[in-house]
């Protein structure tokens, strides 16, 4: 029996419909002229590909019912047009609501049905869909059936058509580690972290290194405890121009008994370059408390060796432990601290304080930043630079997708000292910004000025000292964790100062370059 006219639009625009169910594009005019032709009904071709795998029966009727259902959803725009039009016979029910597999798809993963998940996904938009959340969604499902390797190739697919998303190469990292596959996982929870801006880096940490029970056993797979410490290791050497910050000129003004007099600086005052070594050892530990709580505790030691003057050598300690709060955009810590510094093997002084940071992210990638906090500082050389005070800031960021981020802040900070001539106020910006140049390589770059004004004089100098300090930095970091061991990476910095001050002894300048090894564990 032939087809009635009314019919025949529903079954030859059914193609059309199932293409367009991915993309959200409507049928063109073309297809819709095309659909005026007869052709074979669209459900048998669909239904037939569903009986060529080996399902059970009531998989394979439940995913032909549900093809099926797709497909006269997606004639049903252009089967609606044509019955609106101008003396179109009014027939047959009213056009069926279109239904998205995607979201049939998300059901049966949360029902526990992957199968029919792979099975409807598969059938609608074929092994070879290039579209980021359907390829993530059969990647789940292919895991949760056990199909491991194919897993893996849709997560391949997915980071090489997202390359600037944590979330591909964090479940790809996962699901290696998961078959002890602990290099390749390493490869791409280091990737991830990188492409992650820095605001997100101690959550993408926590998440990157979850470590997994064995695969096919859900209970170890929930009693698993994730790894939430990090080690991080450098060594290298260092050459400074000024290891002394020397002056940069050779006399200096003074007022000697009121008089003012011109005063030869020794040799001995003037810069001095030098060659060392640096070592830096770094460690962090993240213990949740809830779901929005927990504590961050960092210690770092540092030490640096200049050959041929042991003067100067110096070393340090810091540590500290913060409480963090996060909600959704909002993160907020609050974190007392404490270093000590040593130079010539001698304790120099020690510092100590608290400081509550807040974030909010807004959109477009935007965030402001709030600190403020409290200082002390004990000089052990000098009781009379012993100094407490307080300090603020706020900030403005950005984050240009996942491989550029851009920032800013307005320092104060305030030191009132046993003497008043070691009292001060500083102020002034800082900029900052960050660049992932490609997957292994890593920009940073920042520029503080600081305008640091004294409260009284120095005996011997004839106005009160007032400094405007420029400090640049520049850090290009090189992973070569894919060649040798995984973690390890080439770090070269750089660091400039300036310093003009109105009292000539203070006036001098500074480069630091550094070049060394750094593993992270």
């Amino acid at each position: 029996m032939a087809a009635s006219p009314a019919a025949s639009p529903a079954h030859s625009t059914a193609p059309t419909g199932r293409r367009s169910a991915g993309t959200g594009r409507s049928p063109s005019s073309a297809t819709a002229a095309r659909a005026a032709a007869p052709s074979p009904p669209a459900s048998r071709p669909m239904t037939m590909r569903i009986r060529q795998r080996p399902l059970p029966g009531l998989r394979r009727a439940a995913c032909a019912l549900i093809v099926c259902m797709l497909a006269s959803a997606g004639a049903a725009p252009q089967a609606r047009a044509q019955a609106d039009a101008p003396g179109a016979p009014q027939s047959g029910p009213a056009a069926a609501t279109p239904i998205d597999a995607r979201k049939l798809a998300a059901v049966f993963l949360a029902r526990g049905r992957p199968d029919l998940a792979c099975d409807l996904l598969a059938v609608v938009y074929g092994s070879a869909t290039e579209q980021p959340e359907v390829l993530m969604m059969l990647a789940t499902c292919s895991r949760g059936l056990g199909r491991y390797e194919e897993a893996i190739g849709h997560y391949r697919r997915l980071v090489a058509l997202q390359p600037d998303a944590t979330q591909p190469r964090v479940e790809l990292g996962a699901l290696y580690l998961a078959l002890g596959r602990e290099e390749a996982a390493q490869q791409q929870f280091i990737a991830a972290a990188r492409i992650a801006p820095d605001a997100e880096s101690a959550l993408v940490m926590a998440l990157l290194a979850q470590e997994l029970g064995p695969v096919g056993d859900p209970a170890a797979a929930a009693a698993a405890q994730p790894k939430r410490w990090q080690v991080e290791l450098f060594t290298g050497l260092t050459r400074d121009s000024n290891v002394n910050a020397g002056p940069s000129s050779g006399t200096a003004a003074a007022v000697i008994g009121g008089i003012p007099v011109t005063l030869t600086l020794s040799d001995e005052s003037r810069p001095r370059k030098a060659w060392g070594s640096v070592n830096n050892a770094g460690i962090r530990y993240l213990h949740p408390l809830s779901e929005r709580f927990a504590l961050l505790a960092q210690g770092s030691l540092a030490k640096t060796y200049y050959f041929g003057e042991p003067a100067f050598d110096n070393d340090s300690a810091a540590g500290g432990v913060a409480l963090l709060y996060r909600d959704g955009g909002f993160t907020a810590s609050l974190q007392p601290n404490i270093r000590w510094q040593r130079q010539d093997n001698n304790l120099d002084e020690v510092a100590y304080g608290s400081t509550l940071r807040l974030t909010q992210n807004l959109d477009d990638g935007l965030r402001v930043t709030g600190s403020g906090g409290y200082n002390r500082r004990d000089a052990r050389a000098n009781d009379n630079r012993d100094n407490h005070g307080w300090l603020a800031s706020i900030g403005l960021g950005r984050a240009f997708g996942r491989r550029f981020d851009l920032g800013a802040e307005y320092l104060v900070q305030r030191e009132n000292a046993r003497l008043d001539i070691y009292s001060r106020l500083t102020h002034g910006p800082v900029l900052f910004a960050s660049a992932v140049l490609d997957e292994h390589l890593v920009l940073t770059a920042s520029y503080r000025y600081v305008h640091i004004r004294h409260d009284e004089r120095e005996a011997i100098f004839p106005t009160a000292r007032q400094d405007d300090q420029h400090n640049l930095g520049l850090t290009l970091e090189w992973d070569v964790g894919r060649w040798t061991t995984p973690g390890l990476g080439l770090r070269s910095q750089y660091y400039y100062t300036r310093n003009v001050s109105t009292v000539d002894v203070y006036d001098y300048d500074r480069h630091i370059g550094t070049f060394g090894v750094v593993l992270r564990l």
